[in-house]
């Protein structure tokens, strides 16, 4: 009998790690912090990506605007569908639907059209980084 409670107890465990947040790396929003170095978190069907300055290396003017730029837009820097708002914690969002930004999709930040925006890579989970074939690195939507 111990021993099937032990296995009962070890498939929910699974159960739960798998219905989780897989990698730990986006939150359900419920009013939990999350980390903004990935760019973006997942509420139900939508996506609504973030950022925020303080992730980013300084070496950047007056940022005017923030474009999210990625495959899903053709790397547009300054495509107006995809700007971002600044709120008034400082930090920019983006909200868009899942349908739209399939699981995958490689995307930065460009900041006032020219400056193509990356975390520090130290901080950031390994999954949700890709080489960009420029000597640099794309963020990862992943869901």
């Amino acid at each position: 009998m111990k021993k099937f409670f032990a296995i009962l107890a070890l498939i929910a465990m699974s159960i739960m790690v798998v219905i989780g947040c897989g990698s730990g790396a986006e939150k359900k929003d419920g009013g939990k912090k999350f980390g903004t170095e990935i760019g973006y978190k997942i509420n139900g069907d939508k996506i609504i990506f973030v950022f925020n300055p303080a992730d980013y290396p300084a070496g950047f003017d007056e940022t005017e605007m923030v474009t999210l730029a990625g495959e899903m837009n053709g790397w547009d820097a300054g495509a107006k569908d995809w700007q971002l708002v600044k709120k008034d914690d400082g930090m920019w969002y983006f909200e868009t639907t899942k349908d739209k930004i399939p699981a995958g999709t490689k995307f930065k930040f460009v900041v006032n059209t020219v400056d193509w925006q990356q975390p520090t890579p130290e901080k950031m989970p390994k999954d949700h980084l890709t080489d960009d074939g420029y000597g640099g690195f794309n963020l990862l939507c992943l869901y």
